[in-house]
């Protein structure tokens, strides 16, 4: 028979191997919660970043968007000023060649031939003729070739030159200005010129 002394070695050695396969559960167990805890850790780490990474690339997008956005009207701004005073000087000019038009025989002619229409169109007694303040000279023949009776005056809101038709009891006005002529060509003008912002 084996001895005491054998005996408590085989037990002693069962439980050193036990033991040992014991300590190596827990090692590998707690070597895999290690790795577990630090890929969850790193995991939060990653996910805080990239809210982070997205908070800041929206950040950048709306401040990059404001400053597209204010580049953008200042420039649309400036272009607008720019177009504003290239306009302004074309018809600048242009109003100064109809001032010159406005003393030569073929704008009496003219003048004449608009009262003349506006009588045909509308034959109303107590209308008025109303005239540039420079066209005093010419207020006269454009009354006769009106054809009704009529009254005739000088109006400063007419700078260049043609003539209103007003008749206050039927409620009548008529713009045949080279002034309302000029205005109504500035749409025109801007939208055909090369000169529109958009």
């Amino acid at each position: 028979m084996a001895s005491l002394q054998e005996r408590a070695k085989k037990i002693e050695a069962d439980i050193m191997e036990h033991a040992n396969e014991e300590k190596a559960k827990y090692l590998q167990e707690a070597e895999a919660y290690k790795r577990s805890e630090l890929e969850k850790a790193e995991n939060e780490v990653l996910n805080e970043s990239y809210e982070r990474i997205q908070e800041a690339v929206a950040d950048i997008r709306v401040r990059t968007a404001h400053l597209i956005a204010k580049r953008d009207y200042d420039a649309k701004r400036e272009l607008f000023i720019k177009r504003q005073q290239l306009g302004d000087q074309v018809f600048d000019a242009v109003k100064g060649r109809l001032r010159s038009y406005t003393k030569t025989p073929d704008y009496e002619k003219k003048l004449v031939e608009t009262a003349a229409k506006l009588g045909r169109e509308y034959p109303l007694a107590q209308s008025e003729l109303r005239f540039a303040p420079g066209d005093a000279a010419l207020m006269a023949k454009a009354a006769q070739a009106f054809g009704q009776p009529c009254a005739t005056a000088a109006d400063p809101n007419i700078e260049i030159g043609g003539v209103v038709l007003v008749n206050l009891e039927k409620g009548i006005y008529v713009d045949e200005t080279l002034d309302n002529t000029l205005e109504e060509q500035k749409d025109w003008f801007y939208q055909h010129s090369g000169l529109s912002i958009d």
